[in-house]
């Protein structure tokens, strides 16, 4: 962890003192292209909160986290590469913040241990969402994801919609250490046979039923 935190200072401070050169940059994109940029940050922004706040994300296991760090890069870099014309007052004041979000958020790892299991954790579930896919067909994903650095993997199911996929929340389905899986469908359930190898009988799977 030493060392993470150190690595993360570097690059808090690099960026600190890189910013008064970028400002300086001549290059900008266009008035038409900065415009665009703006509004699809703000697009990427909405859907990103909806993805927390409805429970639902886009389908794949990239998709959703792909449209959360599209929103973060064009927030943070928008004063660097874009025309503040197109900005209104209020704007302004929320791009320029975007810009020092980075040295607010990783300065937090100089606050001991809780502020830096909080920062490596989030960047953890952002870029490193999976640990191992146990089974997955065009209804299900079962995978083990990565929640915290003092946290184990957690096992997590997706049932599938369409373009959409949503995490199945049962306090009963809180199964660790699996060995292998066996799914099948009957009408609108998915029925999961599951072998641990710590069972008093590995040979005999636990059964787990789920409305799809």
């Amino acid at each position: 962890m030493v060392e993470l935190g150190f690595l993360f200072l570097i690059i808090t401070g690099s960026y600190a003192y890189s910013l008064k050169f970028w400002k300086k940059n001549q290059f900008r994109f266009s008035e038409f292209t900065s415009r665009y940029l703006k509004y699809l940050h703000y697009f990427t922004f909405v859907l990103s909160l909806s993805f927390v706040f409805i429970d639902y994300s886009l389908r794949g296991i990239w998709t959703s986290r792909i449209v959360i760090i599209i929103s973060i890069f064009i927030g943070i870099f928008y004063n660097l590469i874009a025309q503040k014309s197109v900005l209104n007052k209020v704007e302004k004041y929320y791009f320029a913040f975007l810009s020092f979000f980075p040295i607010l958020f990783f300065g937090l790892v100089l606050i001991p241990m809780i502020c830096f299991i909080i920062v490596v954790s989030l960047i953890g579930q952002l870029f490193n969402p999976v640990d191992k896919i146990y089974y997955e067909d065009n209804k299900l994903r079962i995978q083990s994801s990565f929640v915290g650095v003092m946290a184990p993997p957690r096992i997590k199911v997706y049932k599938k919609f369409g373009i959409f996929e949503k995490q199945y929340k049962n306090q009963n389905l809180n199964f660790e250490d699996i060995d292998s899986i066996k799914v099948d469908y009957k009408n609108d359930t998915a029925n999961l046979y599951i072998w641990y190898d710590y069972n008093e009988n590995p040979s005999t799977p636990e059964e787990f039923k789920i409305k799809l």
